[in-house]
């Protein structure tokens, strides 16, 4: 308690709560997961399916690499298309009955000396590829931003540049039905240009390949755990999955894992169902992350579910979570 004041600043009552939390995490887990400890955890859901999360605190640019590369290689394994995310700390697969397989081989699924190659073949048919194709071709001026002095609208900018990359690689473009085994990445210097960008700046294909090679030469301890419940270390991870994966469970599974229990006791039948606007409505209210989440599921609710939520924050013991609440009951009325 006293390093935690004195280092990190904090006072006694979020000194405390820290400490809860690591001792409540290394409880379920057996330990804490560091940049010299790996630990995969998995559990069932409410639905009855799997999750994985795998707690590596390496960043977010290995972890989104490493989440792409094994979500690639679960699809070829298993021939399932994969809910996959990544946070700083940690990256989270959402797995079906399908997926069987000692929880243990998940740290052999990859080789530091394919992974670059996986990789690459994860990332082609992502949004990641073709994002950075635009930034690239653009400041290439492959594409004209400007066009009879007047500058080109972005939507137009977009079409050209998939016109474009349709001419220089087709098969990044062409129906998934008519193409047969892996995408030969084209030679053409803006697609190279590209994929560098992707593996070396929005991803760390490099940070990879050196955890990858740590975890099979022993320098990195490797940890698998089988959980009845979710892990204090996985909430976040969790949470990041429902918000990429609009699914009832991953909603429901991210509320219990932020301790929101208590609010669907008091919202019964219509929780997990609420109406667009008034989710929005309400996140704009709460500005919490759990109604956030609930945005791109919705359906039916009314107003007095966003009192209740409300007024069950005012019991959290969190000075955050009342203020919020406070602030949006005095809206509502």
């Amino acid at each position: 308690m006293n390093w935690l004041r004195a280092e990190c600043g904090l006072d006694q009552s979020g000194a405390e709560q820290t400490a809860e939390y690591v001792s409540t995490g290394r409880a379920i887990l057996g330990a804490i997961p560091t940049q010299q400890t790996v630990i995969a955890e998995r559990f069932f859901d409410e639905s009855g399916g799997m999750q994985l999360i795998i707690h590596a605190p390496f960043g977010a640019r290995i972890n989104k690499a490493w989440g792409l590369a094994l979500r690639k290689r679960f699809c070829r394994s298993f021939n399932f298309e994969l809910q996959a995310a990544a946070t700083d700390n940690g990256l989270n697969i959402s797995l079906s009955e399908q997926h069987s397989f000692p929880l243990a081989d998940v740290f052999h699924f990859l080789h530091p000396n394919s992974v670059q190659h996986v990789l690459e073949q994860a990332v082609l048919p992502s949004p990641l590829f073709t994002t950075r194709w635009r930034w690239d071709a653009g400041r290439s001026l492959a594409l004209l931003r400007f066009r009879g002095g007047k500058k080109v609208p972005p939507n137009i900018q977009r079409m050209r540049a998939d016109d474009l990359l349709a001419a220089v690689f087709p098969e990044a473009l062409a129906c998934p039905e008519n193409l047969e085994g892996e995408i030969a990445l084209s030679d053409h210097p803006l697609i190279r240009e590209t994929m560098k960008d992707v593996l070396t700046e929005a991803l760390d294909i490099e940070g990879l390949q050196r955890v990858l090679t740590d975890m099979g030469e022993g320098r990195i301890r490797c940890i698998a755990v089988d959980t009845p419940v979710p892990s204090q270390f996985s909430h976040v991870a969790l949470s990041k999955c429902a918000a990429c994966c609009p699914k009832p469970f991953c909603l429901r599974l991210a509320a219990s894992t932020l301790r929101l229990s208590p609010v669907f006791a008091m919202m019964p039948g219509q929780t997990f169902a609420m109406q667009r606007s008034c989710t929005m409505r309400c996140s704009r209210l709460l500005r919490c992350q759990f109604l956030q989440t609930m945005q791109q599921n919705a359906s039916t609710a009314c107003e007095q579910n966003c009192i209740s939520l409300c007024r069950c924050g005012l019991r959290i013991s969190s000075s955050w979570w009342q203020s919020i609440a406070r602030r949006a009951l005095n809206t509502m009325a």
